[in-house]
C-alpha cells in the first residue's frame, strides 16, 4: 500500500513538473501583444530614418562644380580679392576634408602659386555654395636700381636702397650734351651697374 502511494505522488509530481514546463514554454512562444509589436517597429523605423537622414545630410555638405571659390591674396601687407575655378582636388569634399587636402596642397602648390612664392593657405569659410581660403605669398623684394645725380656738378651714382653715394665718376654736367644733362638733372636711372659703366664708358673715352 505504502508502495502504491509513493507512485502514485511520484507521478503527480512528475506530471505537474511537466505542465509547469508546457505552460513557460507555451508563454515564450505566444505572439507579442499588437501594442508592443507596434513599438518595435516604430523605434528600428525611426532608427533606419535617422540613419537615413545623416547619410543624406554629409552627402549634401560638399563641395560641387557650382561652389563659387574666392580667395584672399596677401603679399605683404597687400591683400587682392579674386573668385577662381574651384580645383579638381577640391570636388566633392566635407569641411574636414578639405581642411586635410589643404594641408597636403602647401606641402605641393600649384606651379603657378610656386611662382608668385606660396607660403600658405586657410579656410576662412565653408559651405556647399561658396569657400573663401586665404592665401600668402612671400613679398616680393624691392628690385634695385641705380640712378646717376649731379652733386656740385659732378656725376655721382646712387642705388635706389641707400641715401648714400655708391660711386664718384670722373665726370662733370657739363661735360654731357644738353638733352643727356636733362636726363641726369630729372634723375637718369639703370637697371643694374653695368649699364651705368656702359653709360660712363662712352662718354669717358
Amino acid at each position: 500500500m505504502k508502495f502504491l502511494k509513493s507512485i502514485s505522488l511520484f507521478c503527480l509530481v512528475f506530471i505537474m513538473i511537466l505542465l509547469g514546463a508546457y505552460f513557460l514554454f507555451s508563454r515564450n512562444l505566444l505572439p507579442l501583444p499588437a501594442k508592443a509589436e507596434e513599438e518595435i517597429l516604430t523605434e528600428a523605423s525611426e532608427k533606419e530614418g535617422s540613419t537615413q537622414d545623416l547619410t543624406v545630410s554629409t552627402k549634401q555638405n560638399v563641395t560641387t562644380c557650382d561652389t563659387v571659390y574666392e580667395v584672399e591674396s596677401y603679399i605683404g601687407n597687400s591683400c587682392v580679392y579674386s573668385t577662381e575655378t574651384l580645383p579638381f582636388s577640391f570636388l566633392g569634399l566635407t569641411r574636414e576634408e578639405l581642411l586635410k587636402e589643404m594641408e597636403l596642397y602647401e606641402k605641393s602648390p600649384s606651379f603657378a602659386d610656386k611662382q608668385k612664392g606660396f607660403l600658405s593657405i586657410e579656410l576662412l569659410k565653408f559651405s556647399p555654395d561658396r569657400i573663401i581660403v586665404k592665401k600668402v605669398y612671400a613679398k616680393e623684394k624691392e628690385k634695385i636700381i641705380y640712378y646717376l645725380k649731379a652733386v656740385n656738378h659732378e656725376l655721382v651714382v646712387f642705388k635706389s636702397d641707400s641715401e648714400e653715394p655708391y660711386m664718384p665718376t670722373e665726370l662733370t654736367l657739363d661735360m654731357l650734351p644738353f638733352d643727356v644733362q636733362q636726363e641726369i638733372i630729372a634723375t637718369k636711372c639703370f637697371n643694374d651697374i653695368r649699364e651705368v659703366y656702359d653709360f660712363l664708358e662712352s662718354y669717358t673715352s
